[in-house]
């Protein structure tokens, strides 16, 4: 896939921050981020929201009790993110790029990344993310993915609807600049077919359960403990 360089990516960001710190409504959880959410271990105290965006999951872990981290390129998007938070003792917020030299710096219960795995070479990202989970933890992965052909029709239509209906309810933050905005955004993006993500991640992390959602995402979870008790039942 192409990866576009991380200030253009950044710059982007900034622009979204601006249009959405200006409407009227915040967006809320999607069905698929929800789904990355219950994979908070039980026992988790301390989180990191890598790619935080406005800091919507980074709010909802902190709201669970867990220490949380957010971070991202975007400085526009940091700035909304501290302002939509107020002050919480429980979160902590870095214009940060996990890709460069000192992150991550700790370890984390859970790990997880929403909708930017493809700005950046995945092999490497996925070995920084891992490092990042502390023993007993998860890291859940989630991207955008793409279905083409006939035979994925049905499913297409069955989300174009579904992303339809939440829109008229209110689940998203839609107006016709940020539409554009996002659409400049994706223009020259490439993702991840379908039927790619499994064997990508079969090949990059081998012990991950990969999901795939109704709305163009999937998940990949991925357990420290898990990988651990293979390493030592091959050992």
């Amino acid at each position: 896939m192409t990866e576009r360089p991380l200030r253009a990516v950044a710059d982007d960001f900034d622009q979204i921050a601006a249009a959405l710190g200006a409407s009227r409504r915040e967006r809320r959880i999607s069905r698929a981020e929800w789904f990355a959410l219950r994979q908070v271990p039980g026992h988790a105290t301390s989180a990191l929201d890598v790619g935080c965006g406005d800091g919507l999951l980074t709010r909802a872990l902190a709201a669970r009790g867990l220490t949380t981290t957010g971070i991202d390129v975007s400085p526009g998007m940091i700035a909304l993110a501290r302002q939509r938070d107020g002050v919480n003792s429980l979160i902590d917020y870095h214009v940060a790029d996990v890709m460069s030299d000192g992150w991550p710096g700790a370890t984390y219960d859970f790990v997880v990344s929403t909708a930017m795995a493809h700005h950046v070479p995945l092999r490497s990202l996925l070995t920084r993310l891992v490092r990042a989970v502390a023993p007993g933890g998860t890291l859940a992965i989630q991207d955008v993915t793409t279905r083409r052909g006939w035979r994925s029709l049905p499913l297409n239509v069955a989300a174009w609807l579904v992303r339809r209906i939440d829109r008229l309810a209110g689940r998203y933050v839609d107006d016709r600049l940020l539409r554009e905005l996002y659409r400049r955004h994706g223009a020259d993006e490439e993702y991840l077919s379908a039927a790619d993500v499994a064997p990508t991640y079969a090949r990059l992390l081998p012990a991950a359960e990969v999901h795939l959602h109704l709305e163009w995402r999937y998940t990949a979870e991925w357990r420290y403990d898990r990988t651990r008790a293979g390493h030592d039942e091959q050992s």
